[in-house]
């Protein structure tokens, strides 16, 4: 790969190794931080390895907790970024510490974003992060652990909608088929990550109910007194877009879920082959080419100017 190269050598010229992902993690950055700490760990057992952000907490019992670490464990580190494309966008403030960067990730960078400051690898037609770190390791001659197989496993299937989305290729089923010579607690690692609390299941049943649709866009505006009805964080509220797909056999859907603050995050998506990229660009966001966010502030811009966008986006040919 290009930059492999680069990236191992920064690596190995830096004794602290912090490793950072997007906020809101997902099943993909988190397998992507454990992964890559578990086998960095055993091949440079001298370094201190960190890896930083909330991570996936249910997941912590099967693939381990995230580090606690101050500022100043920081002094001269390297900062890897996985799964995510620009520093603005990492969950842990942490980053703004570290001396040098390196990035492995497979969003689509926006017009507007900074460059990039140090050798990256980025292939946007991949399922999942964790394809290219597992291919990474392996052209470093990183031997695999089970630890690292099981994190990279979570994040291919849980990026890929367990091998349903558009992106999975036979390559994507060989390194699966390379995870499992060691031994998986598959079954174990999908139950708990899919596992759906009651409120949940309520809560989406209120999405369904209330969501709209205009033209080839269904939409929905929630509240904080929306999902507080249901004993909802905003974190966990705010994540739960796919509850839309279907509905009114729309092309695209968006869900806007504001915090108390006045603060909305945005999540399109396609399910017809709809690029909404482009449109989360021109509203301050970004992501890939079938499923991207955003942000809206105290209403500006206005949620339906989103929508009227959306709803001049052609279908892929």
């Amino acid at each position: 790969m290009e930059n492999a190269k680069e990236i191992l050598a920064l690596i190995e010229k830096h004794d602290v190794i912090a490793i950072f992902a997007h906020g809101y993690p997902d099943g993909d950055c988190y397998g992507c931080q454990m992964g890559l700490r578990s086998l960095l760990r055993a091949h440079y057992p001298n370094k201190k390895i960190y890896a930083l952000g909330s991570g996936v907490p249910k997941l912590f019992p099967i693939l381990g907790e995230m580090d606690q670490i101050k500022e100043e464990d920081l002094k001269d580190a390297l900062g890897i970024l996985v799964d995510v494309s620009t520093l603005v966008r990492v969950e842990s403030p942490l980053w703004k510490a570290c001396e040098e960067f390196a990035k492995i990730d497979h969003h689509e960078m926006g017009p507007n974003d900074d460059p990039f400051p140090g050798p990256a690898i980025v292939d946007t037609s991949r399922i999942s992060c964790a394809e290219i770190l597992g291919d990474l390791c392996i052209e470093w001659g990183f031997g695999f652990n089970a630890l690292a197989a099981s994190s990279f496993y979570t994040g291919i299937l849980t990026d890929s909608g367990g091998l349903y989305f558009e992106g999975v290729t036979r390559h994507t089923c060989d390194l699966l088929d390379e995870f499992f010579t060691f031994d998986i607690p598959a079954r174990k690692i999908l139950d708990t990550y899919y596992a759906e609390d009651p409120k949940v299941t309520e809560y989406k049943k209120w999405m369904k109910k209330n969501a709209k649709k205009e033209g080839q866009v269904c939409y929905l505006r929630a509240y904080p007194k929306d999902y507080q009805a249901y004993g909802l964080e905003f974190e966990k509220a705010s994540s739960l877009v796919n509850a839309l797909d279907g509905l009114f056999e729309a092309k695209i859907y968006v869900y806007f879920c504001e915090r108390e603050d006045g603060w909305t995050r945005v999540e399109y998506r396609s399910n017809a082959n709809y690029p909404v990229v482009e449109v989360a660009r021109s509203f301050g966001g970004g992501g890939h080419r079938y499923a991207s966010g955003s942000t809206v502030i105290h209403g500006k811009p206005d949620p339906m100017e989103i929508v009227k966008a959306l709803n001049r986006v052609n279908g892929d040919e």
